[in-house]
């Protein structure tokens, strides 16, 4: 891509990075860090806050990952002024699939490693991202919504492709274990403040690294693979896909019975 961004001054520059995959507590992880005085905390839900934010997220994707668009440091820096000037945090996708990227952009920030076991994290990405991308009806509904929910899909597929390799049943478990492995050894080998935090692990890691007061209440959890899927209608889309099948084999049988 030609587009060049204008470099823009940091209203609140990064201070913590969580660069961990999608569906390890990367939401509760934003409302948490929000909790803990981290005001404006960037997560792939605040893609949608902003009309040119999945655009300017496709854009750093293909720089990164397709060659012919050119894949300038310069260009890249410019992207992080735009779509991270105004706030002090980032959790989940896009920006953990810009891991070394971001770690390299801001080198005062903390960094943060949401993980879970794989087996559990693929079950749930099974579950969410996939079956969502994966469903006809979603596909077809798409058709009909404004250009801006197309974006945000096509950024998912676009991750999808790029950072899966195209499929995360068949290459999610290893994706994942190569993203945390990597985000450890950059952050040791950079001498970076890092904590590994897993589900669960509760306000008292995340607390002491931040070097925050432990809040009273509970640490949140939020968005997990019930609520995501009632939010994103799956299962609404199954009972329709049922009927519709349903509706085939009889309207077939009929067919059938007349020749």
């Amino acid at each position: 891509m030609d587009e060049k961004f204008p470099p823009q001054t940091m209203a609140a520059p990064i201070e913590v990075l969580a660069l961990g995959l999608c569906r390890t507590g990367t939401f509760s992880m934003k409302i948490a860090l929000e909790e803990l005085g981290y005001k404006k905390v960037y997560h792939f839900f605040t893609v949608d806050e902003d009309p040119s934010h999945a655009d300017l997220w496709i854009s750093a994707l293909r720089r990164k990952y397709e060659p012919q668009c050119g894949n300038s440091t310069e260009d890249l820096k410019t992207d992080w002024n735009q779509l991270l000037g105004d706030y002090n945090a980032v959790t989940d996708i896009p920006a953990a699939c810009f891991g070394p990227d971001l770690i390299a952009a801001y080198p005062n920030a903390k960094i943060i490693l949401t993980t879970r076991s794989a087996a559990s994290w693929q079950k749930s990405m099974l579950n969410t991202i996939h079956a969502l991308q994966s469903s006809h009806i979603n596909r077809f509904l798409l058709l009909f919504v404004n250009e801006r929910k197309r974006n945000l899909s096509h950024l998912v597929d676009l991750i999808i492709q790029y950072y899966f390799r195209g499929s995360i049943r068949r290459n999610g478990i290893e994706v994942f274990g190569q993203h945390n492995d990597m985000i450890k050894e950059i952050a040791l080998r950079d001498k970076r403040e890092f904590l590994e935090f897993g589900l669960g692990d509760g306000w008292e890691p995340l607390c002491e690294f931040l070097g925050k007061p432990i809040p009273e209440h509970e640490f949140p959890r939020e968005n997990d693979t019930r609520s995501w899927r009632k939010a994103f209608r799956l299962d609404w889309y199954i009972k329709i896909g049922v009927i519709l099948g349903s509706l085939g084999i009889f309207l077939i049988s009929c067919a059938m019975s007349k020749i």
